[in-house]
């Protein structure tokens, strides 16, 4: 192969993105490869961060990634996209959000509190909350444009050397003798030591292809 890369990354989405940007800045020679940039789940993202979720086992994630975005200017070195509003979820009749969650995220030192309807009230006016109300609040969670987000990540990852090939179509993945080689691409193959592959839940591309 005339080309070998530490790392590809098939998919250039905001997960994608986070990978390879942090790849290059640990000193990785990495490759980004898109077949379309636009069409993917990242521009069509709520954009939501918070930490309390649904499954509690995914919330220390999710607190990692809020730190990423509150330190932004800092880790990427790009104005931040992250805006801090709050955020109001599982509103629901009293006794409904449990308070055992809500106590497992406060010692992993994140805020957030179970509030009722006079709370509510207070915090947001314009909505007629009844008056048996019920859900959590955490007041540093917010929203961060994904796009942007994106965008910056890959600007970073080409800045510390990185190659981004939007419109990048790759077929499968090169595996030899069950070990990992790299990629098969329009134009050629490209070699890698680890393939990473972040297409997407709504990507056509198949990982079990022909090798």
């Amino acid at each position: 192969m005339s080309e070998h890369f530490d790392v590809a990354v098939v998919g250039g989405g905001i997960v994608g993105a986070a990978v390879a940007f942090h790849t290059a800045r640990l000193g990785g020679r990495v490759v980004v490869l898109d077949s379309s940039p636009a069409s993917g789940a990242t521009g069509h993202s709520s954009a939501i961060v918070r930490v309390h979720q649904p499954d509690l086992a995914l919330a220390p994630l999710s607190y990692l990634g809020w730190q990423e975005f509150s330190q932004w200017e800092d880790v990427v070195g790009r104005p931040s996209p992250f805006r801090v509003t709050g955020c109001v979820h599982d509103v629901s009749p009293a006794g409904g959000p449990d308070p055992a969650d809500v106590g497992r995220l406060r010692t992993m030192g994140w805020r957030c509190s179970i509030v009722g309807a006079a709370e509510l009230a207070a915090r947001y006016r314009s909505v007629a909350w009844p008056a048996e109300t019920n859900a959590v609040f955490e007041p540093d969670a917010g929203w961060a444009d994904p796009v942007a987000c994106r965008d910056q990540y890959l600007d970073r990852v080409e800045e510390l050397g990185g190659s981004v090939r939007r419109g990048a179509l790759v077929s499968d993945v090169i595996v030899h003798k069950d070990v990992v080689r790299g990629v098969h691409v329009a134009g050629g193959p490209v070699g890698a030591d680890a393939v990473v592959l972040a297409t997407g839940a709504w990507s056509a591309f198949d990982a079990l292809g022909p090798a």
